[in-house]
This record gives structure tokens, sequence and C-alpha cells, in this order.
């Protein structure tokens, strides 16, 4: 039973990742390019060619967790659940809870999509309206009351618990310090773990504590880089479409872009979280 749920999973999160790859690399190479022309300081420089390339791809990152959430509903549900679960990902951005809320909340509507589907006696005349509208909209209504009274606060409360904790670190040893924020910063490549860490992080450099920041800088690319050099060192481990991911990750991760390792850390976390958190 355990294998079977396990393959059921694994092949749901394949199935969305494959949508999503091309979000984060249009996303990440836009944010890249803006950067390249313009500078550090791009995001500052409103009205300027660089700017709007930057804007245009961090806009498109925004997408990432709303169409990670959509298609895992999609691959349980088909098309009735992918408006509530484009939704159930817009509110894990809301909630900052990101890939995370995205995962858990696109199998939760999916399957109560599916459940509707599949349970909800509907005569003939109201079941033409089951895929586009009323699944839809139930979906919809379930998502909204997930994310809002049991998702959302869960893993946001955690987060916020996890940040008050993880700033209290910064008064003892500044190597257990070092060690927890890479360790923070290599599980979710840029989701809401890792914003623990930076959050607390750019909180100090507010407070003139600079040491921290350039630690946080070199973390932040490893892990991408480390994982897209493995698909070239490793390449037997890797399948075609992993390969290219990984030539991406390694511009990406250049450009302080970590979610570029994501699609390969989501189709098999077992194997590549203990490389990441411990690598960083």
């Amino acid at each position: 039973m355990k294998e079977k749920l396990k393959a059921l999973l694994v092949q749901l999160i394949l199935t969305c990742i494959s949508y999503f790859i091309p979000v984060i690399c249009m996303g990440g190479l836009l944010q890249s390019f803006g950067t390249i022309i313009g500078g550090p300081g791009v995001a500052d420089v409103a009205g300027t060619f660089a700017y709007y390339l930057y804007q245009g791809g961090s806009l498109t990152m925004n997408m990432v967790v709303p169409v990670l959430a959509a298609y895992i509903s999609y691959s349980v549900c088909d098309r009735p659940g992918l408006a509530p679960g484009f939704l159930v990902g817009l509110l894990s951005i809301e909630y900052k809870i990101g890939f995370v809320g995205g995962i858990v909340g696109g199998l939760a509507v999916g399957y109560f999509c599916k459940l509707i589907k599949e349970k909800l006696p509907l005569s003939k005349d109201l079941a033409s309206l089951l895929p586009m509208l009323i699944i839809p909209t139930l979906g919809g209504l379930f998502a909204v009351l997930f994310m809002d009274y049991v998702l959302g606060p869960v893993l946001g409360g955690l987060q916020s618990w996890l940040s008050t904790l993880f700033a209290q670190m910064q008064s003892g040893s500044r190597v257990v310090f070092g060690m927890v924020l890479g360790a923070l910063m290599g599980v979710d490549l840029g989701g809401p773990v890792t914003k623990i860490g930076t959050t607390v992080v750019n909180g100090l450099v507010a407070d003139g504590i600079l040491g921290p920041e350039g630690a946080k800088v070199c973390i932040g690319v490893t892990a991408t880089l480390g994982i897209g050099i493995s698909t070239i060192v490793s390449k037997r481990k890797y399948t075609a479409a992993q390969r290219a991911t990984g030539k991406s990750a390694i511009i990406l991760g250049c450009c302080q872009i970590a979610e570029g390792g994501l699609p390969i850390l989501l189709a098999d976390p077992l194997r590549v979280w203990p490389a990441t958190i411990i690598g960083n």
C-alpha cells in the first residue's frame, strides 16, 4: 500500500513538473537578462528596458507555485481541477508558504474535485454543468476554506515560529548559525523554508550586521549550481529532460535564482534533499 501511494505521489508530481519547468526557465532567464543589463540595482531603476525585463521575470516566477498547484490538481481530477488548483497556488503565495503549500493544496483540491466528480448525484440536465461550473465553484470554495482555516495558519504559524527561533541563534555560535542558515536554504531552494533564513538575514542587514548577508549570497547559489553540475558530471543518473533542466539551473544559479533546481529536487526529494542540505 505504501509503495503504491509513493508511486502515485511521484507520478502526480512528475506530471506537474513538466508544466512548470518552462515557467521557471522563462522567469529566471528574464530576471537574469535584466540583471546583466541593468546591474544589481535593476529592480530600483523603473522605466528602463532592463527593469521591464526583470519585472517580467519576477512576475513569471510568481506564477510557479500556482502552475505547480494547478497541474497537480489537474493530474488528479483532469481539467475541472485546474481553476481551483490555480486558486490554491495563489493563496499559497498570499500566505507565503510557497511550493510546500502548493503541493499539499494542489493534492487536497484535486482529490476533493475528484470526489465531487465521482460521487455527486446529479440529473442529466445538470450533469453537463459539472465540469464547467459545479466542480470549479465547489473546488474554489474548498480551496479558500482549506487554505484560510487549515493549511495557511498551520504552515504560516510554523514558519513564524521557526523564524523567531532562527533569529535567536544569531546571538550564539556563528558556526552553528551558518550551518543552520545553509541547511534552511537547502531545503526548498527559494521556498518558504529558505525565506526563513533570508528574512532573518535581511533584518540583520537593516541593523548593520552584514556578515550573514555575505554567507547568504554564497549559499544561495551553491545548491542550484551543484544540481546543475551534477547533471553534467553524472549524466547517466538523469533523463534527457533533467539534463536540459540542469543547464538552465547553472545559468539561474549564477544569477542567484535558486528555483532553477526545483524540478530535479521535486522529482527525487529523498536523494536530493540530503545533498542540498548538507552541501550548503
